[in-house]
């Protein structure tokens, strides 16, 4: 059987970075590592998942959309693999990628505000309700 390329890359000395995985005609695989592999500490499932659809519906959507082939994650929860068309530089690929995060921690930023605001109207409702149980023993 033949080689899988990616797979005889020395995973115990891989770090997290963005790295072209494989060239295929006239597509390339990028590497987005966000975890050392082998290193014991994962992404989890519900993190890889949420990540996975704000990556991809960013790309998807943006200044490179006709060149976006694939985002998914990796099976080993590391990090995630983006396959493009060469159409595009690396620097633009790396510029894809820097926007998307970009925009994900915006996203993030935004649903904490939203529920640090929600937990703090729940908070004010629950000691109205207390201050009108409490006035109406009176």
């Amino acid at each position: 059987m033949k080689k899988i390329a990616s797979f005889s890359i020395d995973h115990d000395i891989l770090m997290p970075g963005m790295y072209v995985s494989r060239i295929d005609g006239n597509v390339i695989t990028y590497d987005i590592r966000m975890k050392k592999p082998n290193g014991g500490d994962y992404l989890s499932n519900g993190a890889m998942h949420t990540f996975e659809h704000l990556f991809a519906t960013y790309a998807r959507n943006g200044e490179f959309e006709n060149s976006v082939i694939y985002i998914g994650p990796m099976g080993c929860r590391t990090g995630f693999y983006m396959l493009l068309l060469d159409d595009m530089s690396r620097e633009d690929a790396l510029k894809l990628v820097t926007e998307s995060f970009a925009f994900i921690k915006e996203v993030r930023s935004q649903e904490q505000s939203a529920k640090n605001v929600a937990t703090t109207s729940s908070t004010i409702f629950r000691a109205q309700r207390q201050l009108q149980r409490t006035c109406s023993m009176f």
